[in-house]
């Protein structure tokens, strides 16, 4: 009997392994099939007089059902296994983090943190568990639990460095705490090294990893490289809805920018010379107390990062370019008619209008490449909550300031 216990339980454990790495349109039928070839496996729990023995029998059950696609198992008899063997042998780990798998997929976070908190009481070290509850409170948000998450990932990581699916983890409670508060984009570039080393790690096999890069690229104004990942996750999953929407989206995006720019978003001649009329050509403004020198846009394209302290310039605002997307883009042009895109991160989309004026000291900016039939390239400036800016005469205040809300998919653990 040991022997058949023993069986089962690498063969539960190999199948938890495999929802990590299956993927594509056969693959909730090729889980399916393996979780029941496991279920054979596993002897009959009423023929068992040892408690432990018990407890691991229907454990091993338990987690083969839970890998079973939601829509084929009965998730009810599953929880009611889970739930009887951690309190058989609290001491289980893998029991408690099968629990946690389950009602998370259920989306009981609350629920599934305390499964998570459940094992790792016994095992304070168990990077399953430390990643996942890390993802878990991620998705509950706010800043305390985010710092959690952050803790936890890097808990998770120190435990094997060579565990690609700590670093995506990692990636993603990065991404969560720049969106959540930071806005520091130390943060983004942080995720992005975490999801290079998973890719790394996965071995470039793991859609969630290729598409989530590619969004904190999008993010970070990456656009070619963003449309690369989003691909690649399509290219591993012809399935993945997620990845082809984003797609779509970002094609679709590149495809407005570069007809709103050519026509300068719809001005006539006459309407544009009114609009830019009133643009400093030269001279100063004021910025809380600092004076800055007013310069073309053109001084920007020299090189790519911040102007000299004391230096800005003056833009009118065309038309918002697209406000579903992170950031928010403005299609603007200086006194001398330069175009250049402002995107805005952590600023509500109503907070700037067409024909207002911004003013943006010692600016942050990129000269990107708009991926096409006939690539071209953009200056895009970069305004978060950090920035030196006004709008229209004023200072963007905390009520025009919006939480931004992250869309990540995860299809495994």
């Amino acid at each position: 009997m040991a022997n058949s216990i023993e069986e089962a339980t690498k063969a539960v454990e190999e199948l938890e392994c495999s929802r990590d790495t299956v993927f594509g349109k056969e693959r909730d039928a090729t889980l399916k099939k393996m979780a029941e070839a496991v279920l054979k496996l596993v002897p009959d729990a009423d023929n068992l007089k040892d408690a432990v023995e018990r407890a691991n029998v229907l454990s091993i059950r338990g987690r083969a059902m839970g890998v079973i696609p939601a829509e084929s198992r009965d998730t009810k008899e599953c929880d009611m296994l889970l739930s009887k063997s951690v309190k058989m042998n609290p001491k289980c780990v893998a029991t408690w983090n099968a629990l946690g798998h389950l009602r998370w997929e259920q989306s009981k976070l609350k629920d599934a943190l305390a499964a998570y908190d459940g094992g790792l009481e016994s095992v304070p070290n168990n990077k399953i568990a430390l990643r996942n509850s890390a993802l878990i409170l991620r998705s509950l948000g706010g800043k305390e639990n985010i710092e959690k998450a952050v803790e936890r990932s890097k808990a998770a990581l120190a435990l094997d460095f060579s565990d690609g699916v700590s670093w995506y983890t990692h990636g993603m409670v990065h991404l969560s705490k720049y969106f959540c508060w930071t806005f520091n984009q130390a943060d983004l570039r942080a995720a992005l090294k975490a999801f290079n080393l998973s890719d790394k790690q996965c071995e470039s096999r793991n859609p969630d990893v290729a598409f989530n890069r590619g969004q904190c690229q999008q993010y970070m104004i990456l656009w070619e490289e963003a449309l690369e990942g989003i691909s690649k996750a399509i290219e591993i999953d012809p399935t993945f809805t997620e990845a082809i929407n984003a797609k779509a989206d970002i094609e679709t995006f590149f495809e407005t920018i570069t007809r709103k720019w050519n026509c300068y978003a719809g001005y006539n001649e006459k309407t544009l010379t009114k609009l830019i009329k009133s643009l400093p050509q030269t001279g100063t403004k004021t910025l809380r107390g600092n004076t800055i020198e007013v310069l073309p846009l053109s001084a920007l394209e020299a090189t790519e990062g911040c102007i000299a302290e004391a230096k800005g310039v003056v833009v009118k605002v065309l038309e918002c370019v697209d406000n579903t997307s992170m950031p928010v883009y403005y299609l603007a042009c200086d006194h001398t008619r330069q175009r250049c895109l402002i995107a805005c991160y952590g600023i509500a989309a109503s907070s700037i209008s067409s024909g207002q004026e911004i003013v943006y000291g010692h600016p942050a900016y990129y000269k990107r490449t708009v991926p096409g039939k006939e690539p071209w390239e953009c200056l895009v400036l970069v305004v978060d909550r950090s920035s030196l800016v006004t709008v229209g005469g004023r200072l963007l205040e905390k009520a025009q300031w919006t939480s931004m809300e992250l869309t990540v998919t995860a299809k495994s653990d």
